[in-house]
């Protein structure tokens, strides 16, 4: 268990003990950078150290609607933005098994519709994407 009394915890689904990375996470690799998880993990980070003691809801909503690439050093919504992007993603999550533009993420509360002519549209965070063969169309 890990605890603090005047720090913080931030995470965005990766393991963080090396025991439990030893053990149980095949295909995690903490060191590499570029990975989904570890970049959201050091975005997460570097926004909540820099605000630490000013941290209100609505800062955490700005926190997980961020679109900052922390691998590329820009903004851009993907799977390494803290929002999650993996549905503009075209290298999607290999750890997970989620190919290219995988409705997946923290964005992965989505409305769809049918749309008139048969086209699907997915909506979360604020974006529109049409991808029909996750729909079975």
């Amino acid at each position: 268990m890990w605890r603090t009394k005047d720090g913080y915890f931030v995470s965005s689904n990766f393991a963080r003990d090396p025991k439990l990375i030893r053990e149980e996470t095949s295909g995690f690799d903490p060191s590499d950078m570029s990975s989904s998880m570890n970049a959201r993990h050091a975005r997460a980070d570097e926004m909540v150290q820099r605000a630490k003691g000013t941290i209100d809801v609505e800062m955490a909503e700005d926190f997980l609607a961020d679109h900052f690439d922390s691998f590329e050093k820009k903004a851009q919504a993907d799977e390494r933005s803290l929002c999650g992007h993996v549905d503009a993603s075209s290298r999607g999550v290999k750890q997970w098994d989620w190919e290219a533009y995988n409705p997946g993420g923290a964005v992965q509360g989505k409305g769809h519709r049918q749309q008139d002519g048969g086209e699907h549209e997915l909506r979360g965070a604020g974006r529109t994407s049409v991808r029909s063969g996750f729909c079975g169309g």
